[in-house]
């Protein structure tokens, strides 16, 4: 495995606001081992990265460690996401969804006026 993951780990333990030990007591991974990846550069095992993937604090971001991509509607996300950003997507999402039912077509204001509406109603 590419040191990459060594650097995904990284910042998802620190997107979860997470010490190394306390990351090496949630995924049962030895501290050593931790820091051999996240700081040497180290390989990770297969096993190690089942350990992560499949604990239910960190499973929100097992698609993008092994792809790099996203799935906010799946629950897939990176240590980047955000609550707001999601719950901006989910907003422009309905709103499309509404348009693209009702075969609306809109301006870009008017789709920017919908979209800050219904941040508005969010709050």
């Amino acid at each position: 495995m590419s040191t990459i993951f060594g650097e995904k780990v990284r910042c998802i333990r620190i997107r979860e606001g997470l010490t190394q030990p306390e990351f090496s007591e949630l995924t049962g991974i030895s501290l050593n081992t931790i820091k051999n990846f996240e700081v040497k550069g180290r390989e990770i095992t297969s096993q190690n990265l089942h350990l992560i993937t499949n604990h239910s604090r960190l499973q929100k971001y097992a698609l993008w460690l092994m792809t790099g991509q996203v799935a906010p509607s799946a629950g897939q996300v990176s240590p980047a996401d955000t609550e707001n950003t999601t719950s901006l997507r989910n907003t422009i999402v309905g709103i499309l969804e509404s348009v693209e039912t009702t075969g609306a077509l809109l301006t870009p204001e008017q789709t920017a006026d919908l979209i800050l509406e219904q941040l508005s109603t969010r709050k």
